[in-house]
């Protein structure tokens, strides 16, 4: 349970539920409360959970609160917030046009998802922080543009109390830039204004996998990682590095030297990966459909039935012209498993030796990793760097929410039906 952090950035600033008193003075919040609210955190952000799992969790935060705020608690009385990472996977918004992907729709390298949250395609993977807050914003703002706004502002407030980088906001845009280089991607959906699916904060993460797509939809701008950005100052300031940062660089796309560039690799030569790793690609489809996901969605949920949302959802400013959302129904998942049991512990061949730790291997979607040659232990001082990071990411939603995190114990997850 690694939170609270209780520890300073580098830049001198406080890291944790410190920062909550000055939050409150700071920002003041909708609501006039004398008191400071309190949200639970799960921070789980030293571990690589499946993606599926972490969306059944928010389904089932999100209608905990929903139905709580129903039978006449306080609005809010329920909000809470996950950190984590995950394996390598691709997710789609409700909306998103398959425009936007760089390989048959029906044979995708990595996991694919359809979910309900706005925006286009974007790659979740190891090294990347992910926060899904559920939040009333009945309890906070019930605005949409603001709430956008103050999840950028987590990001670019996280981003200067660790490494003093000037993170930016583009005009008619949503998301976290650095010097033109994308680092954060922001998608999110609401019921009944209870807030779930969140922000995306590229670490240390291996870069390479978003070759696969347009990020967000978004043509011709590149995406960046904290670690790139940190090596990129590096060697302005210092230009006898060249040599270290050079072979540093080598693993941010996923492939060590005597490795094929990730980046480069055809169809045929990750399905060829994968299938030496007993695995084959899994492809997520619209529930009650075999076909591959479309920007024309199935109506029907998983048991058949869709609940329109167009009375309860403040995200959706035309429902009419968006697919409902679906529940993502997984295909394959036993070859997957079976992919992370043959990879056992082993260190990932992109970036892994001497001196590398990470989290253990976990069943399912993370053997991808492993199988790709994608980047998924670190070293100390990336372990390090993603502590920090999460750690700021934490202190700066007090700050630009107004609340006062309270740690929850990651175990009550499992209790969720």
């Amino acid at each position: 349970m690694p939170f609270p952090c209780g520890v300073t950035s580098r830049r001198g600033g406080r890291v944790g539920a410190a920062a909550a008193a000055a939050a409150a003075a700071d920002q003041e919040p909708s609501t006039s409360s004398a008191a400071v609210r309190t949200v639970t955190v799960y921070d789980l952000s030293d571990r690589v959970v499946d993606y599926e799992q972490a969306w059944a969790w928010q389904k089932a935060l999100l209608a905990r609160a929903v139905a709580s705020a129903d039978a006449g608690s306080p609005r809010g009385a329920r909000d809470c917030v996950l950190l984590l990472q995950h394996p390598p996977v691709l997710t789609l918004g409700a909306g998103s046009t398959l425009d936007n992907l760089r390989f048959p729709p029906g044979s995708p390298p990595v996991p694919l998802y359809r979910t309900e949250r706005g925006g286009e395609v974007t790659y979740h993977g190891p090294g990347q922080l992910v926060m899904y807050p559920i939040v009333d914003l009945q309890a906070l703002r019930p605005d949409l543009h603001w709430y956008l706004r103050q999840l950028e502002e987590v990001v670019i407030g996280a981003l200067d109390a660790v490494s003093g980088l000037a993170g930016q906001r583009e005009l008619g845009l949503t998301g976290v830039w650095v010097e033109g280089a994308k680092v954060a991607a922001i998608g999110v959906r609401a019921k009944k204004w209870v807030t779930y699916h969140g922000l995306a904060l590229n670490v240390v993460t291996d870069l390479a996998p978003f070759g696969w797509i347009v990020p967000c939809g978004i043509e011709g701008r590149p995406v960046t990682s904290v670690a790139r950005l940190l090596r990129e100052r590096q060697a302005a300031e210092d230009p006898f590095a060249g040599d270290a940062l050079a072979q540093s660089a080598a693993t941010d796309g996923g492939a060590a030297p005597d490795m094929l560039p990730l980046a480069e690799a055809s169809q045929d030569d990750l399905r060829r990966l994968l299938a030496q790793a007993g695995a084959s690609p899994l492809m997520l489809h619209d529930a009650g459909s075999t076909a591959p996901p479309s920007t024309t969605a199935s109506t029907a949920g998983g048991d058949g039935a869709y609940d329109p949302w167009a009375d309860d959802d403040p995200f959706a400013a035309s429902l009419s012209s968006l697919p409902p959302p679906a529940s993502p129904t997984p295909l394959g998942g036993e070859a997957l498993g079976a992919a992370a049991a043959a990879q056992g512990g082993a260190a990932a061949g992109g970036g892994a030796g001497a001196g590398q730790q990470g989290p253990p291997e976990v069943p399912g979607e993370a053997g991808v990793a492993a199988a790709l040659g994608l980047r998924h232990r670190w070293s100390p001082a990336e372990a390090l760097l993603l502590r920090e990071y999460a750690c700021a990411l934490l202190e700066a939603f007090e700050g630009a929410f107004g609340v006062r995190l309270v740690p929850g114990d990651p175990r009550d997850l499992d209790d969720l039906a």
